[in-house]
């Protein structure tokens, strides 16, 4: 139908059919297809070309293909948007109208088949609803076994830190007594050489005195001694009256405290006892001693003999020994009161008593030889108290001193003459030795040793000069005459030379 170009295009208009109410129609709504199909309206068109059949079909088929590739849920405005196409008047848009309706309901009951019924898409949203509670415990689970393996790693942190912290404490507690043993050890081997040399020989002495001497005040030997010397009162099991003993015992094994304890428990053989025994006597006890019926010339103070025997009967009845004791008598004012007693007698002249007198000064000097020659008993005369106190000190500091002093030998006497050599070979050593040895011989000055250690350098060559001659003696004798003296024979040294190197008698003296 053709436009009238002098005025405005008249307007057309088509049937309208509903196609979205069928959506949600159930199957007993087939059966009234043609009812609803035969329903139409008409709708003013708007004045616009009629579309190119092409146009419309590309259209409808893009619509169908999206409708097929979209999701399984399409919604009603969807629907409606994709059918809701201006149809023309011709039967060829009306036909594909029909088909593009037609098309949507076969895909409508294709979702339908696809789509689970009602009880299984409620079943399985169930499903998906109890799977959530389960998920949820799952991570849960999961996040406490987290916080499990967490908190176990950090239990495992901490002990380890703290079994390094005590290995570190037992390592600086090894530490700390390794270098205390070592200190120990250290001080034990300085100690030692300490008391090798004697350090602490007054700490190693105990003075054993008699219960009255101890206790005296007008000797005050506690006074006097203690500060370099232990002194004890002497134990009754073994005290010896007016006496004054010693015991000894080494400083590292305990020293004189460790020998007193053992001496009260009566352990002798824990400590050294000296064999040397002090008496202290009054000058009146010691002279009553002297006695002698009728005054005889010959050697004879049966009193004081007496006295003797008795106390080393005592002393080996006490300490349960035969050794015989050393004795030694601190005479406190014997000569002094001797004279006294003679001026008294002869200011009164009187006798002491029938058949006796008082000994004279000969009789008390030949009694204290007697004892000496006799007994080996020593005498020591004290005038002071002072003079008794220096006398006790100086024996028992030779007592605690004796073991560390060096014992006096030959090899001691001999003159120490300092080496003379500057040379580094054996030859030089040798030669220096010989040189030296020469002048330890009587009678051999320096110059003499050096004429002999010209002829002979060493002492291997004159000993194999003494084999060479067949062991002649007076020919060995007579070897060194010429050599030790230019101008001077010298036959007693060459004699003597010899007999020191070829001498077997050990008595023979070198002359």
């Amino acid at each position: 139908m053709s436009q009238n170009k002098s005025g405005p295009a008249p307007q057309l208009a088509r049937p309208v059919y509903n196609l979205c109410d069928s959506d949600n129609d159930n199957d007993s709504s087939d059966n009234n297809d043609d009812d609803s199909d035969s329903e139409a309206s008409l709708e003013i068109m708007a004045p616009i070309n009629p579309p190119n059949p092409k146009t419309a079909s590309s259209v409808l088929n893009a619509a169908t293909k999206a409708s097929i590739h979209s999701k399984p849920a399409v919604t009603k405005n969807s629907t409606s948007k994709l059918l809701s196409v201006n149809l023309s008047d011709s039967d060829s848009d009306d036909d594909d109208l029909l088909k593009a309706y037609n098309l949507k309901r076969t895909q409508k009951q294709q979702k339908q088949q696809q789509q689970p019924p009602l009880s299984q898409s409620s079943t399985t949203s169930s499903q998906v609803t109890t799977s959530r509670p389960r998920n949820t415990t799952a991570s849960e689970e999961k996040q406490r076994e987290r916080q499990r393996v967490r908190e176990e790693k950090a239990r495992q942190k901490e002990a380890e830190k703290a079994a390094k912290a005590k290995q570190r404490a037992l390592d600086k507690e090894h530490r700390e007594r390794q270098k205390q043993q070592e200190k120990d050890s250290k001080k034990r081997q300085r100690e030692a050489l300490q008391q090798v040399s004697g350090k602490y020989a007054h700490d190693e002495i105990a003075l054993l005195l008699d219960l009255p001497i101890y206790l005296n005040e007008e000797l005050a030997l506690a006074n006097a001694l203690s500060e370099d010397f232990l002194l004890h009162p002497q134990p009754v099991t073994y005290k010896i009256t007016n006496s004054i003993q010693w015991i000894r015992k080494e400083y590292l094994k305990g020293g004189a405290k460790d020998a007193v304890e053992q001496l009260e428990q009566k352990q002798v053989e824990n400590f050294e006892k000296s064999p040397y025994l002090l008496m202290l006597m009054e000058a009146k006890d010691f002279l009553l001693l002297l006695d002698r019926v009728g005054h005889e010339v010959d050697d004879n103070y049966p009193a004081l003999e007496k006295y003797l025997i008795e106390l080393q009967a005592k002393y080996k009845r006490v300490w349960k020994n035969q050794e015989e004791p050393r004795i030694i008598l601190l005479l406190r004012q014997v000569p002094d009161t001797l004279d006294k007693m003679w001026k008294n007698h002869k200011r009164n002249k009187k006798r002491t008593t029938a058949g006796s007198s008082l000994p004279t000064e000969w009789e008390l000097n030949d009694a204290i030889q007697w004892l000496l020659i006799q007994y080996q008993v020593e005498c020591i005369h004290c005038p002071s108290i002072e003079s008794i106190h220096a006398n006790l000190h100086k024996l028992t500091r030779g007592i605690c001193e004796a073991p560390y002093k060096n014992q006096v030998t030959e090899l001691e006497c001999i003159k120490k003459i300092k080496s003379s050599n500057t040379g580094e070979r054996p030859i030089d050593l040798a030669q220096d030795a010989w040189f030296r040895q020469l002048q330890q011989v009587k009678g051999l000055s320096e110059g003499i040793a050096l004429n002999g250690v010209k002829a002979y350098p060493t002492i291997q060559s004159l000993w194999q000069a003494y084999n060479q001659n067949g062991g002649d003696d007076a020919t060995n004798a007579a070897l060194l005459e010429d050599c030790l003296h230019e101008r001077v024979r010298r036959a007693k040294l060459s004699n003597t030379i010899f007999r020191v190197l070829k001498s077997d008698d050990p008595r023979e003296k070198l002359t």
